[in-house]
């Protein structure tokens, strides 16, 4: 298979936040100095296109995502207000703001997680959590636990589990059904800047640190990771699910990683920025991943391979598992089958 590439994307000012259209190859794109850009992202030799940007903050906009049905864009930052944008307005090149809350946080919001349907999670430099209903337009929740900022936001929706890392280096542990503190873990002198979660058989939280370790947790058994292992040279800034066996992370060594889960191992490298990794995002066919570091421009690179990978190894199980019906471990079979990812010439280096 052919590797598409991309035309990186020029912005006004430093990113600071992305998101990509649940539905449409269309990114979002957040900036330092309040402004956010729509790209219609082509690889080439077309030319993704600018759609439209405009000034939605005040200061940079630190938070982006997109609802579930890709009609409206949730934008947050460090102006400390909430805003809800009309999609089909700025893609006719308007800004038709639906609902905005000044004021949402006290303080700078860090981090936003949107749920689905009409919730949404912010968390602030000062350690307030608070989650939003867009229907209602109200605060359903807000709790704080700590003083320092909430880094990164992970949502395990079967048992309505909500984690956040602090800056403080803790891991705080919330049940959204009955909307109380569940647990804290003991302190990890490490500050979680990144988090997902991930699932073969059973969820597992996974965090990328600042002294660049992968931390794993068990569910219910948050005080401190059941693993963990060291492939950084430094901090994992972002982080983010290809499959239920692989996923992305970004670093400070500018490096975009793949990262296998059950084994947990280093496979390769997909991209590279000059300068650390600020932000990851997939598109919706996970065929896409974006990156930004510490400039004014986006990279695109190429990720279907992995997918497919993926896909061609759970076809071929069934007929596996006829002909060797003793041989359990699955692992061993997918580790094998490598050609897809062989065929991206960049993948395995710079490890």
């Amino acid at each position: 298979m052919t590797e598409l590439v991309y035309s990186d994307l020029e912005v006004p000012a430093t990113v600071f936040s992305m998101a990509f259209h649940p539905t449409e190859q269309i990114l979002a794109v957040g900036c330092i100095d309040g402004s956010c850009s729509l790209f219609r992202v082509k690889a080439l030799p077309e030319s993704s296109e600018l759609i439209f940007t405009f000034k939605c903050h005040n200061r940079a906009v630190r938070c982006l995502s997109f609802t579930a049905n890709g009609d409206y864009l949730l934008t947050a930052g460090s102006s400390q207000s909430l805003k809800l944008h009309s999609v089909e307005h700025l893609l006719a090149g308007e800004d038709n703001v639906t609902w905005k809350k000044v004021k949402a946080h006290a303080a700078p919001i860090s981090a936003m997680l949107y749920l689905g349907g009409y919730l949404v999670i912010t968390g602030d430099d000062e350690g307030t959590i608070k989650m939003w209903n867009l229907e209602t337009q109200m605060c359903t929740m807000s709790v704080k636990e700590t003083n320092e900022g909430i880094t990164s936001l992970a949502y395990e929706p079967e048992q309505a589990v909500l984690c956040a890392g602090g800056a403080d280096g803790y891991l705080y542990v919330f049940d959204l059904a009955s909307k109380e503190l569940l647990m804290i873990s003991e302190n990890l002198d490490d500050e979680q800047q990144s988090m997902l979660f991930i699932s073969r058989k059973d969820p597992y939280l996974v965090t990328g640190t600042l002294e660049g370790k992968i931390n794993f947790w068990k569910m219910d058994q948050w005080d401190l990771p059941c693993n963990a292992f060291h492939v950084h040279p430094d901090s994992v800034s972002a982080i983010i699910a290809v499959t239920d066996e692989l996923y992305l992370t970004g670093s400070s060594d500018g490096l975009i990683r793949v990262l296998s889960f059950m084994p947990n191992e280093p496979l390769g490298m997909i991209g590279d920025h000059d300068f650390p990794i600020e932000n990851l995002t997939l598109n919706c066919s996970k065929s896409i991943v974006a990156s930004s570091s510490h400039g004014d421009c986006v990279k695109l690179w190429d990720t279907s391979f992995l997918v497919e990978e993926e896909e061609e190894v759970e076809e071929t199980q069934p007929e596996q598992l006829k002909i060797v019906p003793k041989k359990k471990k699955r692992r061993n079979n997918r580790k094998k089958k490598s050609k897809p990812i062989s065929q991206n010439s960049r993948f395995f280096s710079g490890l």
